[in-house]
This record gives structure tokens, C-alpha cells and sequence, in this order.
């Protein structure tokens, strides 16, 4: 009588043992099912973004100047030209719009009181891929100064010892789907302009940042003298 215990204890105990073990591998068949759910999740969302990525990529477009200004202070700030035609081209894949330009000179060149002398461009015409259109700068305009900043850039000119640069072009544009970007450019003593960035998804336009400080300036109460 004593051994038919023993084997209903160890029948019980070998189900103990399979119903722990079957238990382990449904845990492990679930966790495992979860791993595999949770790598189509992040490979879905990674192929999503790499699709917007791409999509963006061929509607984006990159403006950049083709033209020559001159090559020195006096000749580009002292002068008496109003206006400089100069004539930009979309590299990018994609139309441009809504296009909005700002130059400004150096932060150290200030020829009188009032904000620093600037020419601005606001365009109403698209520039297509690969077009190159001529967009006419005229003086004043705008109420930037050289320190305001565009994501970071300033819009003035660097400072530098040997004052090598003239003037800095910003624009600013958008893409057929609104997303808006930018492109800034620094004029050279040789007439040169050279590339300082190339930005996408900018959070306001150049016509947004002169509305907000023309916003900022009336609040205050003062009296502002464009050059």
C-alpha cells in the first residue's frame, strides 16, 4: 500500500512538472510573439519614415544664387544703387514658393543710426527644378539687424579680421507640400559666394520674423529709420 502512494505522489509530481513546463514554454512562445510584434512595429515605422524621408527628398527644393555683387563695402553698402538683380537657381528636386530674400552686411558696418542698410526680395513666381530665375533685391524693406538669426545663422555677415566678407544672403522658400526651407550664402572680398547652410524644415520664414519684430518694435513704442 505504501508503494501505490509513492507512485500517485510521483504521478502527481510529473505533472507538476509538465504543466511548470508547458507554462515556461507558453511564456517563452509569448515573449517571443512579443519580440516579433514589437520588430514588425519598429520596421514598419522605420520604413514609414524612410517613405516620408524619400518623399520630401524629391519634392525639396535648394535655391542658390548665381549671380555677382560687388566686391567691396563701398561699392555694395555706399553706393547708389536701390536694387541688385540677381538671379537664382533651384538645384533641389522640387519647386520652390513662397520665396523671401534678405542681404545684410557685416555686423561691424553700420554706416548711420536706424537699422543697418539691407536689400530684400519677396518673390510671387515659383522657380521649377532646374530654373533659373532673376529676382530683383531692393533696399530696405526689412528691419533686421546682423545679429537676428534665422534657426541659429545670423543674418548679418561674419565679422572678421581681414573683413573678407561683403554681405550674407538669406533665403527662405517653401516646398509644394508647405514645408518650409532655407538657404544661406556669404559674399566674398573676390565676389565668391560661398555656401554656409542649407536648411529644411525652418521653423519661420523670413517674412514671419520681420512681421514678429516689426510686432516687437511697435509695442515698445519706438520709431524705427530703414536705411
Amino acid at each position: 500500500m505504501g508503494g501505490g502512494g509513492g507512485d500517485a505522489n510521483a504521478t502527481d509530481r510529473g505533472e507538476a512538472c509538465l504543466m511548470i513546463f508547458e507554462l515556461v514554454i507558453n511564456s517563452v512562445v509569448a515573449i517571443a510573439t512579443l519580440v516579433l510584434a514589437a520588430a514588425a512595429f519598429f520596421q514598419i515605422r522605420e520604413s514609414r519614415k524612410q517613405a516620408v524621408e524619400w518623399r520630401r527628398a524629391e519634392i525639396r527644393p535648394i535655391l542658390v544664387p548665381r549671380s555677382k555683387l560687388p566686391a567691396n563695402d563701398s561699392d555694395m553698402w555706399g553706393g547708389s544703387n536701390n536694387s541688385y538683380p540677381i538671379e537664382l537657381q533651384n538645384v533641389g528636386s522640387g519647386v520652390a514658393t513662397n520665396i523671401w530674400g534678405v542681404i545684410l552686411p557685416r555686423a561691424d558696418f553700420s554706416p548711420g543710426p536706424g537699422v543697418p542698410p539691407q536689400f530684400y526680395s519677396r518673390s510671387l513666381f515659383p522657380i521649377a527644378r532646374e530654373e533659373i530665375a532673376k529676382t530683383v533685391f531692393s533696399q530696405g524693406g526689412t528691419i533686421f539687424s546682423g545679429g537676428d538669426c534665422l534657426e541659429g545663422y545670423a543674418l548679418g555677415a561674419p565679422t572678421t579680421s581681414d573683413h573678407a566678407y561683403i554681405a550674407r544672403l538669406t533665403l527662405t522658400y517653401s516646398d509644394i507640400s508647405d514645408l518650409r526651407h532655407g538657404s544661406i550664402f556669404d559674399l566674398t572680398g573676390t565676389g565668391v559666394w560661398m555656401t554656409v547652410a542649407v536648411l529644411s524644415g525652418i521653423t519661420a520664414t523670413l517674412a514671419e520674423k520681420d512681421q514678429t519684430k516689426r510686432g516687437q518694435v511697435k509695442r515698445r513704442g519706438l520709431q524705427v529709420s530703414v536705411s
